[in-house]
């Protein structure tokens, strides 16, 4: 059994999955399983693939390339990579991604010293230095990508099975949240890294988020995904525990939808009026925001 298993979702990242392998197959730390899942893609992303694995054949053996006839979404790839993995631990790169060369060797020192469930560090976003910081727990913490993205951390497996910590079923956007959240919610023992080692590539985004549509779509799933970790906590009593990190992600995932259309306005109250109730009091978002998230509360 590997110590870590990297699983890495691919659709169509032709151009950017070379990086990315290179960049984990260079990984200073030696026992790793690569898992590539390749979700249907039709630009010739396994090939480009394939084509850097050439390059290091002392990575060969510990690499599984597995390929969806028809695309599935992230969602279930990232099931599915959870389902295949055989480390000890997990992680994730997204295809277009990539690492630092000592991320793995790091964040598998800060597991053993501190027996860890979970282990987080900072990433970056388009090159600009993001701090993971949940060190006074999630009821403290900002709802941002470097503490909820799933690519950051380091899970232990057991917790991923024994908790059946899994994607809900067409969840797509905010995925890695319904199974950060909850990992961080029952693990026994966390630690941090204060530096960052991932390199999250936000561009290209447009074609998905364009239109209206899309944009309404993202925002639903967002709103399902934060009732889903609200019922999850709620099932297991942590829901009253964590009740200042669960109207923060209530907020937030409502954020954007005074952003697409006024006629939002009514909609963005009636969606968990809870949080609305707190806005002043929720000081991971900017006061200046506040105050105008608060005017819109009264309108």
């Amino acid at each position: 059994m590997a110590k870590v298993t990297i699983g890495i979702p691919l659709y169509n990242r032709a151009a950017y999955v070379g990086e990315c392998a290179r960049s984990l197959f260079e990984q200073s730390y030696g026992d790793i399983e690569y898992l590539f899942i390749d979700d249907g893609s039709t630009d010739g992303s396994v090939d480009a693939l394939q084509a850097v694995l050439e390059a290091y054949p002392q990575r060969a053996a510990a690499t599984r390339v597995i390929t969806h006839e028809r695309n599935q979404g992230l969602a279930a790839t990232r099931n599915h990579l959870i389902d295949e993995a055989r480390g000890e631990y997990v992680t994730f790169c997204d295809a277009d991604d990539w690492l630092d060369l000592d991320c793995i060797a790091t964040m598998v020192a800060a597991a053993e010293r501190d027996d860890a469930d979970v282990v987080a560090a900072g990433m970056y976003e388009n090159h600009r230095p993001m701090r993971c910081d949940f060190s006074r727990g999630p009821n403290a913490m900002a709802i941002c990508a470097a503490n909820l993205s799933v690519c950051n951390k380091l899970i232990r497996r057991t917790l991923l099975n024994d908790y059946a910590l899994r994607v809900p079923q067409g969840i797509n956007c905010w995925e890695d949240v319904s199974l950060t959240a909850r990992a961080l919610a029952v693990a026994a023992r966390t630690s941090f890294i204060d530096r960052p080692f991932y390199h999250y590539r936000k561009e290209n985004q447009a074609s998905y988020t364009a239109s209206s549509s899309n944009q309404k779509e993202r925002m639903r799933q967002q709103v399902e995904c934060a009732r889903f970790i609200d019922a999850w906590l709620a099932e297991r009593g942590l829901a009253e525990r964590f009740e200042q990190f669960l109207l923060h992600l209530k907020f937030a995932s409502k954020i954007k939808m005074l952003s697409v259309a006024p006629r939002t306005l009514r909609l963005w109250q009636s969606t968990f009026p809870e949080a609305n109730r707190r806005i002043m009091a929720n000081d991971t978002i900017a006061l200046p925001y506040r105050l105008l998230f608060q005017l819109a509360a009264w309108l």
